[in-house]
């Protein structure tokens, strides 16, 4: 009796310890399942928050509506600024009947979207603010589950800043393109480790003969390139390729290009390097300005001033030959002339001696003379003898002139008797 007792009693304390055991796992569960849902609470309340957060700080204009009926339920504060209707103006309505679709074809497609893929991304509409100006805005939207309903969840970034911009940039890179595309001088953009061709204007094309993708200095490039003595340049010696790789500013450098068909070009090379924030050479420019008319005018006006050097020495050594053959014509005629002028003075002189007599002699006969017929005679004689004694002094005053032994003497005369 006392054994079945203790086996009752013994089994009763077993399920007792199992149903304390039982109730202290069940209990710790408990508190674990209350921690988690504490966690989920605060990790919810926290993800509200965020949510709040974010959907009231952000700068894009964020709505909310039902997708049942599309009735707004909620905007943010930059509805307000992007459309100008405030969060009591547009809770309660639609976007329809707030007339902030340009273009209705663009809703649809959006909601059509939207229906399709769950969600839509960047679709680029046009909108019209609360004052009726137009706004250009990427509509980004998706289907989200709000208070058991389906809501359509759009942000709307204004984008008109960044497509005037882009506008700007297309004007820009259109004026340079045709800058590029008219410019008369080559404009060439390489960049990697190799040199490979980026940007290529047509008269860079036409000096180099190179395309967009092909390497300077590659197997592709069949241009030889050499400086002003006729050296060739390969490889990192070209100088764009001195500037991608060695960061150098190559300034007015003068190369000659020669072609395939042996025909060649002379340019002036300017290339410069492009840095990166860090100062790294990502890219390099080369501005190439065509000679080859101005090289040729130069070598046609050094053969034209060899030429003449050849034709002014020529005809320096015929004057000096004639200016020989001159002063040896002069010393010669010199040398007449002093043999002329000595023979007058001798012969004068030879004359005047015997003119001397003859004058002398006459004047003696005349005053000698008493037959009238004979002193006539004697006078016309004296009177000739006079005058050819003038015409000898004369020459010989000539002859001293000539000779420069001429002495001019100071004397007092009658004006009216000379």
């Amino acid at each position: 009796m006392i054994s079945v007792v203790a086996v009752i009693l013994g089994l009763a304390l077993f399920a007792a310890l199992v149903f304390l055991w039982f109730f202290y796992n069940r209990a710790q569960q408990l508190k674990i399942d209350l921690n988690n849902l504490k966690a989920s609470e605060l990790s919810f309340k926290r993800s509200e928050e965020k949510y709040a957060l974010a959907f009231h700080a952000s700068p894009d204009a964020v709505m909310i509506a039902r997708f049942e009926d599309m009735e707004i339920v909620d905007v943010n504060e930059g509805f307000e600024k992007t459309l100008g209707y405030s969060h009591r103006q547009a809770v309660g309505t639609t976007s329809v009947a707030l007339d902030i679709w340009k273009d209705m074809s663009q809703r649809d497609i959006l909601i059509k979207r939207l229906i399709e893929h769950g969600e839509v991304n960047a679709l680029e509409v046009n909108l019209k603010t609360r004052l009726g100006h137009q706004v250009e805005c990427e509509a980004s939207s998706s289907l989200i589950h709000l208070d058991g309903e389906t809501c359509v969840l759009t942000i709307l970034r204004d984008i008109s800043a960044r497509k005037i911009a882009e506008q700007e940039l297309k004007r820009v890179s259109a004026l340079l393109e045709a800058a590029m595309s008219n410019s008369p001088v080559g404009i060439l953009v390489v960049d990697g480790v190799e040199g490979e061709v980026q940007i290529i204007n047509e008269a860079a094309q036409r000096i180099r003969r190179l395309s967009k993708s092909q390497k300077i200095g590659g197997h592709d490039d069949h241009c030889l390139v050499l400086d002003d003595k006729d050296k060739p340049l390969f490889g990192k010696d070209l100088p764009i390729l001195r500037a991608l790789h060695n960061g150098e500013h190559v300034i007015n450098r003068e190369i000659k290009i020669v072609y395939p068909d042996k025909s060649y070009c002379w340019v002036i090379a300017n290339s410069v390097p492009v840095f990166d924030s860090q100062q790294n050479t990502i890219a390099a420019v080369a501005i190439y300005l065509d000679i080859t008319d101005m090289k040729t005018i130069q070598q046609d006006l050094k053969k034209l001033n060899r030429e003449l050097e050849e034709r002014v020495q020529e005809r320096t050594k015929a004057l000096t030959t004639t200016n020989l053959q001159l002063n040896d014509a002069i010393q010669k005629a010199e040398v007449a002339s002093q043999a002329k002028s000595d023979f007058l003075a001798n012969i004068s002189h030879e004359i005047r001696t015997p003119m001397n007599g003859i004058l002398g002699m006459t004047q003696l006969a005349i005053t000698k003379c008493s037959d009238h017929s004979v002193l006539k005679f004697l006078t016309n004689i004296e009177r000739s003898a006079e005058v050819l004694m003038h015409l000898i002094n004369d020459v010989l005053d000539f002859s001293r002139i000539d000779s420069g032994k001429m002495v001019i003497e100071r004397s007092l005369f009658n004006l009216n008797e000379l």
